[in-house]
Order: structure tokens, then C-alpha cells, then sequence
């Protein structure tokens, strides 16, 4: 049975929301995210992006690491920005898979650094699209 037909993990999406403005904090991660969407809408900015070459082949812990890191070491002012934002989310997404089952761990000290900075945590599960096998 290949990969794509039992359940595994796809991604991390990182979600930031603010009143304040968001582009120097997507400056601040540069080339080291690529993002997914950024905008605003009444007043409210979103950034969407996952980290630069992260993969499920990285795992879980590896890439929710590295955006940690990433966090920890802005300039002052993108800080700033990152401190005010309203709400931080990072989507874990995993494909359903059409049988079997997966499991993962998150080890205590990288879901310590999400919640330090301040994340929540999204599942977001993927079906099959009809026709893949």
C-alpha cells in the first residue's frame, strides 16, 4: 500500500492575524517562508505561510521547530508586529487515506514553544480526491 492511500502527515500552515499590520514580520522571515496568502480585510491582516522546505518528509516536531526558531530570532520590529497579533494558529494537516491508520507524537518541549508563543493548534484532515488511488 503506497503512502498516498493510508493516512499521513502533509504540512504545517502558519495563520497570523492582526489589527496592526503585518509586512514587517513578513519581511522579518524573508526568504525563509513562503507564503500561502497575505492580506486585509476591514481592518483585519492575515498572513499565511509555511516554512521554506518543510515537508512531511521533515516531520512534525522538525518543521514546528524551525518556525519557533524563526520567531525567536526577528529584529525588534517585526517582533513587535508578531507580539501583537490577535491570533496565531499553526494548521497541522494530515491526508485521510482511503485505509490504515497513522499516529505522530509532538513532544512536550516543541508544543511548549508553540504555546509560549503564543499559537493554538488547528487539525485540518484532507479526503481523497475522487479518482486518486
Amino acid at each position: 500500500m503506497n503512502q498516498e492511500s493510508t493516512p499521513h502527515f502533509i504540512n504545517v500552515d502558519f495563520e497570523l492575524q492582526s489589527t496592526s499590520g503585518l509586512t514587517l514580520l513578513a519581511q522579518g522571515l524573508g526568504g525563509k517562508i513562503a507564503i500561502l496568502s497575505s492580506d486585509e480585510l476591514d481592518g483585519i491582516y492575515r498572513l499565511n505561510f509555511e516554512v521554506v522546505g518543510s515537508d512531511r518528509v521533515s516531520g512534525l516536531a522538525s518543521i514546528i521547530s524551525e518556525a519557533a526558531s524563526l520567531f525567536d530570532h526577528l529584529s525588534d520590529e517585526a517582533r513587535v508586529q508578531f507580539d501583537l497579533c490577535e491570533n496565531k494558529v499553526a494548521d497541522i494537516g494530515f491526508s485521510s487515506g482511503k485505509s490504515g491508520w497513522h499516529y505522530g507524537e509532538l513532544p512536550s518541549n516543541v508544543l511548549a514553544s508553540l504555546v509560549r508563543l503564543g499559537f493554538g493548534i488547528k487539525f485540518s484532515i484532507y479526503g481523497l480526491s475522487i479518482g486518486n488511488s
